[in-house]
């Protein structure tokens, strides 16, 4: 859950050194068995939007209420700008000819055309 109290689907579940491990459900919950072998190892808990968790395994307990703490991220600096239509257009003029194909071309092409005229089909090849 988190720190509201909410469920949170999708953290990832798994015991340290094995390759034991699963995701919570939709609505929060996980189901992860571990070998009596595996007691005081540690579990790990992490999602993306939170800060990772771990908690020691303890052989006899069944269920485990986890919290997590939400996660920040500091972000660099962006800068927009916007261009007017005119200087996108004059600032596009000298890259014409690296993108697009500016020599006339001749196409051959073969089709097959269909009209109708007063309901009835008629094929102009």
């Amino acid at each position: 859950m988190d720190g509201d109290g909410a469920p949170v689907p999708g953290v990832h579940v798994w015991v340290s050194g094995t390759d034991m491990g699963t995701v919570s459900n939709r609505q929060g919950p996980f189901d992860l068995k571990v070998p009596a072998a595996h007691c005081n190892l540690e579990m790990f808990f992490s999602h993306i939007s939170y800060n990772p968790v771990s908690k020691k395994i303890e052989c006899r307990a069944k269920d485990y209420a986890i919290t997590l703490s939400g996660k920040t991220f500091e972000l660099d600096e962006v800068q927009v700008y916007a261009l007017s239509a005119e200087r996108i257009i004059l600032n596009s003029i000298p890259n014409l000819e690296k993108n697009y194909q500016v020599d006339s071309v001749n196409y051959t092409m073969f089709a097959r055309v269909t009209e109708q005229i007063e309901g009835e089909p008629l094929l102009i090849e």
